[in-house]
């Protein structure tokens, strides 16, 4: 016998109450683009999850790369941290992350000990991995075998508490520091191989040195550096609560560190003072095991405090009995440190062209710190000056009990300074001839227009294989041509890299628009054996696959500089969008004015945007024309060898 089933009142108001809610949460819900879940649930250590590519660093578009593999998915970030552990510290992954929307907003390069702090618009993200030494022998197979076998990567999420404090029935919020625990390093436990840029406070690839894997927490304190053998040293690099890097202090065994008022991190670099290019991560485990030992402790200032059930309250001191008041000291000046004044005596020997040798004897460094503050300054304010020599570098080293004593530029020629004057007034002039209305693109042709226009093919100055040759002196070796063309766009803000080919005795560049490379050859745009003053456009934004087949020259077996990678990389350059570019077939200069470039095409001058749209005759003459230049809105030009001009506002 089937039993009734009766549905009452209450019944019907809560299925009714229940349906609402249902409906209200369905026409709430956030778009699913986080296909792959939250990224602390997420499992990233099975091949299926990953695919064969990159991502763009400046769009955050999915990009070909065979090199590396990317995450197929996206991640949410429903957590403010994460803690991240890479179990193979020859790799590193890099985190894009996207607003709500899927809007790309930055990325940052993540290693074993790294936390994820979550901006407030980020809410997804995507990976990809990269092998931080030997990248040019990965494939696809190879990642499949790495991947969740001897590969693999967690993000642990953390969740953090407030604490409140009630006072007299207020809620009081209490912002609480957390000190730093003594520390004593005495195996690697604790510690990875790598560096810490003294500009950036990032940690960089460096298989010679060992660091903290994490930053540690401070608040006010004083720290204390012990290390029994005298041949090293520890940077001493403090972050704020944001972890925002404020400054390196080098530390020695008896030294102390008093950290400033807004330190709330520290990450520790050691190193040793003499023969480091012989070490190794390996070898490290050596020296620990003869006796090496750190020990880093703390003093911090007591307060007398009484605590009752969690309430946290500051003993008053008995009030003080009024006194005059004194007069206002002067503010005491603050003391550089031994870094910013070899900093500072450094850039001032580029900046005047000294060439004598210098006693920095007093700053008490070893040559690994010289060569430190050379490369901030090499990367930094003064990376023209090393642009306009090929052949200054930093020399002539005293050394005594591993303390670098003297340093001297050499190669530093008599015109340094006068030539570095004349390639900043190029560069100035090229940005000088740009408008707000100008593309990338626009820009990339006006620098190769500049270069081929004001410089020719050189073999025997001393500055023909820099920038400071090309657009200092006017000429040079392809080299020189390539670094000009790089750092002419550098000066406007546009990516582009130095590329050489060994086999070919050559070098060129590879500029990036919209995410893409493309090869450029101001050299051969410049030169041919016929005609030394040839002004051709074969040679500019070029696919690899146009490269490698061009007409009349083909380039081959090149690859792509990078810092610290011998032999460089292969960066592809696989978009053939301008491979059938009507500016390819141009003969002459090509010159701009309000949107449009005009240039000459037998008998016709013709005007046209980058991209090849509106194009139009604007004048035909009698005989074949060459273009001079634009002044004052007037194009100039010539033909039988009579000058003329036409307005073009």
């Amino acid at each position: 016998m089937k039993k009734s089933r009766r549905c009452g009142l209450g019944t019907t108001v809560c299925r009714g109450l229940l349906f609402v809610l249902l409906a209200v949460c369905l026409y709430t819900a956030p778009k699913a683009y986080a296909l792959g879940g939250d990224l602390a649930d997420a499992n990233l250590n099975t091949a299926s999850v990953w695919t064969s590519g990159s991502l763009d660093e400046k769009t955050g578009n999915e990009i070909d790369y065979y090199r590396r593999t990317r995450t197929k998915d996206t991640f949410a970030l429903g957590y403010d941290k994460y803690e991240v552990s890479i179990t193979n510290k020859n790799f590193s992954i890099c985190a894009f992350y996207y607003d709500s929307n899927m809007s790309f907003l930055s990325y940052e390069a993540l290693y074993d000990g790294s936390v994820i702090n979550r901006s407030d618009n980020a809410k997804y993200v995507k990976f990809y991995y990269r092998h931080n030494t030997s990248e040019k022998s990965m494939s696809p197979g190879q990642w499949g075998r790495y991947i969740g076998s001897s590969l693999e990567v967690f993000f642990k999420a953390v969740v953090q508490h407030e604490s409140n404090v009630t006072i007299s029935d207020e809620t009081v919020e209490v912002e609480q520091y957390e000190l730093f625990d003594d520390l004593q390093i005495s195996s690697s436990a604790g510690l990875m191989s790598g560096d810490i840029d003294v500009k950036t406070g990032a940690v960089v690839e460096n298989r010679r040195r060992m660091i903290t894997k994490t930053l540690l927490p401070v608040y006010d304190q004083t720290l204390e550096i012990s290390i029994n053998k005298a041949d090293f040293k520890v940077g001493v690099y403090e972050y704020d609560g944001n972890e925002k890097y404020i400054r390196m202090t080098v530390a020695s065994d008896g030294s102390e560190v008093d950290v400033t008022s807004e330190t709330r991190y520290v990450r520790f670099c050691l190193y040793r003072t003499y023969s480091e290019k012989s070490l190794s991560p390996g070898q490290w485990g050596r020296i620990f095991g003869g006796g090496l030992s750190l020990s880093i402790t703390s003093e911090v200032e007591e307060v007398e405090s009484t605590i009752d059930n969690d309430v946290y309250v500051t003993t008053p001191a008995p009030a003080p009995k009024p006194e005059p008041v004194p007069e206002p000291e002067p503010e005491p000046k603050q003391t550089a440190t031994p870094h910013d004044e070899l900093y500072n005596e450094m850039k001032q020997m580029l900046v005047t062209g000294d060439r004598s040798v210098h006693d920095i004897s007093k700053y008490g460094m070893d040559i690994y710190e010289v060569r430190a503050i050379e490369k901030e300054l090499r990367q930094g304010e003064c990376y023209y000056y090393f642009a306009n020599s090929c052949v200054m570098f930093l020399s002539n080293f005293g050394l005594k009990n591993n303390t670098c004593t003297t340093m001297q530029f050499e190669g530093m020629d008599a015109d340094f300074i006068n030539r570095y004057n004349r390639m900043m007034s190029a560069l100035n002039e090229i940005k000088s001839m740009t408008t707000s209305q100008m593309t990338d693109l626009d820009k990339v042709i006006l620098v190769h227009e500049y270069i081929i226009q004001h410089a020719y093919y050189e073999k025997t100055s001393i500055a023909r294989g820099c920038t400071g040759g090309i657009l200092g002196d006017g000429h040079g070796l392809c080299a020189g041509y390539a670094d000009a063309f790089n750092d002419a766009l550098k000066y406007l803000g546009i990516e582009a890299r130095y590329v050489s080919s060994n086999d070919m005795n050559h070098a060129w560049s590879l500029v990036k628009i919209d995410g893409q490379y493309y090869h450029v050859d101001c050299t051969w745009d410049n030169t041919t054996e016929e005609d030394k003053g040839y002004l051709g456009h074969n040679y500019i934004l070029a696919s690899d696959t146009r490269f490698a087949k061009s007409i009349p020259s083909r380039h081959y077996n090149w690859s792509v500089s990078e810092e610290d990678v011998a032999g460089g990389v292969k960066v592809p350059a696989t978009s053939t969008k301008f491979d059938n570019w009507f500016v390819h077939d141009v003969k002459g200069l090509m010159v701009y004015a309000n949107g449009y470039w005009y240039y000459a095409d037998g008998k016709n001058i013709k005007k046209s945007d980058a991209y090849g749209n509106s194009m139009s005759t604007v004048l035909t003459e009698a005989a074949n024309v060459s273009i001079i230049g634009v002044s004052q809105g007037k194009l100039q030009y010539k033909v039988n060898g009579v000058v003329k001009s036409i307005s073009v506002k």
